[in-house]
């Protein structure tokens, strides 16, 4: 077995798990969910020139990225949700970094697209990051990983979604992935899986 060596990038809110190592330089990352904290993709993309794509159709999002200085080649900024279909979800308009399908408040209709769907556009995405305020269950337990990355991580929501994180892992594991890193920081447990293979 392969042990990588695994950094946090990112701020203390906002960072994640990751093996550097495992990203080559000016590779894709698939980073879903992002807020107005998007430190880890500025330093991924500041330490290996990576092109990251980052989906999230938060107000706070689209607001924090339009004045964010990122480099324009740098990176891509989808305005729709993470989801198991690509028809469309309510997702929660308040202006919070917690909105999401899950939201109690009033909601609005985005557009969506899904784990698969991405990686389709995207199959040599080094990462895919997933820190979806509980869409994240579904997400999994739906998508067939035809195309599997190197990384994932996932923050799993304790309050939100179906909460089967079991189930979620199992899935992961079968695919073959293993559970290399894990932070429980009470709301949220963000685990990061890598593939056997590597």
């Amino acid at each position: 077995m392969t042990v990588h060596a695994i950094s946090r990038i990112g701020s203390a809110y906002g960072g994640w798990n990751i093996a550097l190592g495992l990203i080559p330089s000016g590779a894709t990352v698939l980073s879903c969910g992002i807020g107005n904290d998007y430190t880890f993709d500025r330093l991924l993309i500041e330490k290996l020139n990576c092109f990251v794509v980052m989906v999230d159709p938060n107000s706070v999002a689209i607001e924090a990225l339009a004045g964010s200085g990122l480099p324009a080649n740098n990176y891509a900024h989808i305005a729709a949700a993470l989801w198991t279909d690509e028809l469309g979800v309510k997702f929660g308009a308040e202006h919070s970094n917690g909105a999401g399908i899950f939201s109690n408040n009033r909601k609005v209709t985005v557009g969506s697209v899904t784990i698969d769907g991405l990686l389709s556009q995207h199959p040599k995405a080094a990462v895919l990051k997933m820190d979806i305020e509980g869409a994240e269950y579904d997400c999994i337990a739906k998508a067939q990983f035809s195309i599997r990355p190197a990384q994932i991580a996932v923050g799993f929501h304790t309050a939100v979604g179906n909460l089967d994180r079991r189930g979620a892992i199992k899935k992961l594991e079968a695919l073959g992935y293993r559970l290399s890193a894990e932070e429980d920081e009470g709301p949220e447990i963000t685990n990061l899986f890598i593939r056997k293979d590597l």
